[in-house]
């Protein structure tokens, strides 16, 4: 099911249909956001495999956001990117925090960052 990406945290007033995302699973677990129709996000559950070789010791699994290369594509998209992690629990995150504290992913599957929700 696809829903519109509200503004509630951003001083915008709305983003106007420009963000979405889409809920991949029956159990509402799986999101994934577009904005300008290009996926930007992933968020889900992940194993503690994959995370172990991320350099993440876990002994379950973990709600994780994995964000494409295309996240900072815009300022806008930017405040998408955001907006979304703020809503789904991941915290306030600025642009220079993403890119420095998100982990490096890249090596590992075709998303470039990774943020754990704590």
């Amino acid at each position: 099911m696809k829903y519109e990406l509200e503004a509630k945290y951003d001083h915008a007033k709305s983003f106007y249909g420009k963000a979405y995302y889409v809920c991949t699973d029956s159990f509402g677990e799986r999101f994934e956001l577009y904005s300008y129709d290009t996926l930007v996000a992933f968020c889900g559950y992940i194993s503690p495999e994959f995370l172990a070789d991320c350099g993440i010791e876990s002994d379950c699994e973990e709600y994780v956001c994995f964000l494409t290369y295309d996240w900072d594509y815009s300022k806008t998209t930017q405040r998408h990117v955001k907006e979304f992690l703020r809503q789904f629990g991941f915290g306030e995150w600025t642009t220079p925090k993403i890119r420095k504290r998100a982990i490096s992913v890249a090596a590992h599957c075709d998303y470039e960052k990774m943020i754990v929700r704590s």
